[in-house]
């Protein structure tokens, strides 16, 4: 098998595990930084575990869940997207794949970051809208009249929870007719700032952790043990999230204009200012801790499946 394309499989793999055990907490980081921003929402939870409970209680185990199925099918494609042609790029940069060279690992993370940009720039306005869902009270009426599609259902406490978006296609078709098809790109800019030089820290790290750990033990990096594997991918997973308040901003210009929300932001500099404005420096911070955490369970699980899924290739 071409070696391009076991990269390509490997991604795949290790981007489903990844999703899997990380995206509850990805549903809590959203609703984290989105916290108030929602026309009604609640916004007297000011802790990652007050979320998790609220969740539960109103929203059941499913919940936590919400919007997983788009990026569960996007995420494997998109990861065997930067995998491949991290790989691809990298075997050119470092024809000896027997020595590690970080350099070429940061390059050949920026290639791949911006490549997955095109795709993972509309999953991840999709999968956002989604997560938001139920949150807050929701314009029924308006709903119904602009879109004849939603129902309200039976409340909660008081609270009428909507089912606007039902599903990642209607979510889609939702906003290309509202926006046209440029609006599944909303947030383009944010995303390319993040993923470009995310990658390159989040490859350039793994390969700095392997190196290190491979001198320590004294063993070939190839040799390390799937435990050590899964550390070194963890502590990538924390060591990417540097970059975190663009991914804030991100989140929020993307959640701006949901069905039943008026606008807030202009651009992408408009909403650093009113975000910060109206909410201090620490909006620029809020969700890190669930993010964090994710960021540890979706690389500990990535990279060792990733690892697992190259070697039998191989064998």
């Amino acid at each position: 098998m071409n070696e391009d394309a076991k990269g390509f499989i490997g991604g795949f793999c290790g981007g489903c595990a990844g999703l899997i055990v990380s995206h509850p907490v990805d549903t809590i980081r959203i609703r984290m930084q989105t916290r108030g921003l929602l026309n009604g929402a609640e916004t007297h939870y000011s802790s990652s575990l007050q979320h998790f409970k609220g969740i539960l209680k109103t929203e059941k185990v499913k919940g936590l869940f919400k919007g997983m199925t788009y990026p569960l099918l996007g995420q494997a494609g998109i990861n065997a997207i930067v995998f491949g042609v991290e790989r691809a790029v990298y075997r050119r940069l470092q024809p000896d794949t027997e020595a590690l060279n970080v350099k070429s690992a940061v390059l050949s993370g920026l290639a791949s970051g911006a490549i997955q940009s095109v795709i993972v720039c509309p999953m991840e306005l999709i999968k956002i809208r989604m997560q938001n869902q139920g949150v807050g009270k929701q314009h029924v009426s308006w709903v119904m009249t602009k879109f004849g599609m939603a129902d309200p259902e039976p409340t909660r406490k008081g609270v009428p929870f909507m089912k606007e978006y039902r599903g990642p296609l209607q979510t889609t078709k939702i906003i290309i007719k509202e926006h046209g098809f440029m609006g599944i790109y909303k947030g383009w800019w944010a995303t390319v700032f993040r993923e470009v030089p995310q990658f390159g820290i989040y490859f350039g790290t793994f390969e700095w952790l392997k190196m290190s750990m491979a001198k320590w033990k004294n063993v070939s990096h190839n040799d390390l043990s799937i435990p050590h594997v899964s550390i070194a991918g963890g502590v990538t997973g924390v060591v990417t999230w540097c970059w975190y308040p663009i991914d804030v901003i991100k989140t929020r210009f993307q959640s701006d204009g949901a069905i039943g929300q008026p606008r807030v932001y202009n651009g992408i500099i408009d909403c650093v200012i009113k975000s910060v404005r109206a909410e201090g420096m620490g909006v620029l911070f809020r969700g890190l801790q669930p993010t964090l955490f994710r960021g540890f369970l979706n690389g500990a699980a990535t990279f060792p499946v990733y690892t697992l899924v190259l070697k039998f290739l191989n064998n």
